[in-house]
């Protein structure tokens, strides 16, 4: 009962002082309207969580009112009388119900500036507003909410050199495209994956790259990692591409291969292609008996025509053809794969004998 009484005491004073400073900036609209509720929210981060914290303030025209506020661990009613002076709200406590957050005889006091209360001491983390617009994060810092953060967030954002289109869905995943020219409506490369957005702590975690969020608004997005800056402006998804530049994507990477590493293909810039096959079978005490071969490519949309011009066995003989049945050794061969880019996997392909298999970039 003590304590809550001093709590009341406190918030009296607060109110009070803020009344008494009003008096001596002259217009009376410092303190005008001051009745009625006002309200603050904090957020901050505990232990890797995001909580938050409120506080409401309950001004009465006959100069009592109350507060509740809500501590990491504990919750309070107090009750006090205000006056408003000089742009400064003072509440006296007139009683408190309390864990420990207030003493018996507690002062509160908060600036009148712009239409807010702006505590002092105790509760300085906060900053009230009548239509609770306004949160603060954990050193008493305007913010936008994580929410609201996050949605503005998940947009298309375009790359400020016009090549790179990347969309932050729901959910945590995301689409990148690299496009062939800036504003083009084809793309030579495309990525996808997940990422998490900690807004209080203000960073971006793009697959396992930990980003920085130097900027992010309805107008630009700035992420910084090191010395490396990537600068983007808020776009729509009428930016990102729908022409898939098959070609550059192929040359793109060192390689593709499957995730047990049975098919892998090279394609170079010159045109040139090599095609590797393993049968996980070995021959005698040598190792796995495979196929390679190499050749020029061209493609048509999604179809890669490949045209090779030298086939042979590694590590086998002309007797381990069963493992091969569609090539023959040492004759030219000419194969049509189908190759799309997808977003579950870099690259879905179709073989010649209609098998689908999954490739991924070898960096």
């Amino acid at each position: 009962m003590t304590r809550l009484k001093s709590f009341v005491q406190l918030l009296m004073v607060c109110i009070l002082a803020v009344t008494t400073g009003c008096s001596g900036d002259g217009p009376e609209s410092a303190t005008d309207n001051l009745a009625g509720n006002w309200y603050g929210t904090r957020c901050y981060v505990n232990n890797g969580a995001v909580k938050y914290q409120n506080i409401t303030l309950r001004l009465n025209s006959d100069k009592t009112g109350s507060m509740e506020y809500e501590g990491p661990d504990s919750f309070s009613v107090a009750y006090f009388t205000w006056s408003a002076s000089g742009g400064r709200l003072v509440c006296k406590g007139a009683y408190a119900s309390t864990s420990g957050d207030l003493s018996g005889d507690y002062q509160m006091e908060c600036r009148i500036e712009s239409g807010r209360l702006i505590p002092t001491g105790q509760f300085s983390t906060f900053i009230l507003t009548k239509d609770n617009s306004v949160m603060t994060d954990g050193d008493g810092n305007e913010i936008e909410s994580p929410e609201t953060q996050l949605y503005t967030l998940q947009n298309t954002w375009v790359s400020t050199d016009g090549k790179t289109v990347i969309t932050f869905y729901p959910g945590g995943v995301y689409d990148e495209y690299v496009l062939d020219a800036p504003g083009s409506n084809s793309y030579s490369e495309f990525n996808t994956g997940s990422y998490s957005f900690a807004p209080l702590n203000k960073t971006l975690t793009i697959k396992t790259t930990l980003w920085n969020v130097v900027t992010l608004s309805d107008k630009s997005l700035v992420l910084q990692r090191g010395t490396t800056k990537m600068e983007f402006r808020m776009g729509t998804r009428s930016d990102m591409p729908s022409v898939s530049n098959l070609k550059s994507n192929l040359t793109s990477a060192f390689g593709w291969t499957d995730k047990n590493g049975k098919y892998t293909f090279r394609f170079l810039a010159d045109g040139s292609v090599v095609y590797f096959e393993n049968s996980f079978r070995k021959y005698g005490s040598w190792g796995d008996i495979s196929l390679c071969a190499s050749g020029t490519f061209s493609v048509s949309g999604s179809y890669v025509t490949c045209n090779f011009t030298s086939v042979d066995w590694e590590s086998g003989t002309s007797g381990t053809a069963s493992y091969f049945p569609d090539w023959k050794c040492g004759s030219p061969a000419t194969k049509v794969y189908k190759m799309e880019i997808t977003a579950s996997s870099s690259l879905m392909v179709t073989m010649p004998n209609s098998t689908i298999v999954y490739l991924s970039k070898i960096q």
